[in-house]
């Protein structure tokens, strides 16, 4: 269990959603800080880290996805390391638009 898991027992992930986190993360060919940097903006609602996945590779990108995405702070730090002056100049701009 990792951090993101302390004090907290997740129950597996059905079939559909482990196959939907399968398919929507690059947790095999990206590493979750740039994913975060470049994706995370656009999670309103992360409840996938809710559960545990038979993939441990998955499993751990994805708690540590979530763990990123509610630690205050955090997101900015991955947003400042990994994109260029103008993606972030992106990226806050989609923040401001109203949802």
């Amino acid at each position: 269990m990792n951090e993101a898991d302390a004090g907290r027992e997740r129950p597996w992930a059905d079939a559909g959603r482990e196959a939907d986190a399968i398919e929507m993360f690059p947790y095999r060919t990206s590493s979750v800080e740039e994913y975060a940097a470049r994706r995370g903006h656009g999670w309103i609602c992360f409840s996938f880290d809710d559960y545990r996945y038979r993939d441990e590779v998955l499993d751990r990108w994805i708690a540590a996805l979530g763990a990123i995405l509610r630690t205050p702070g955090r997101l900015a730090q991955c947003q400042e390391k990994w994109l260029s002056t103008a993606e972030l100049a992106q990226v806050r701009a989609e923040e401001a638009e109203p949802l």
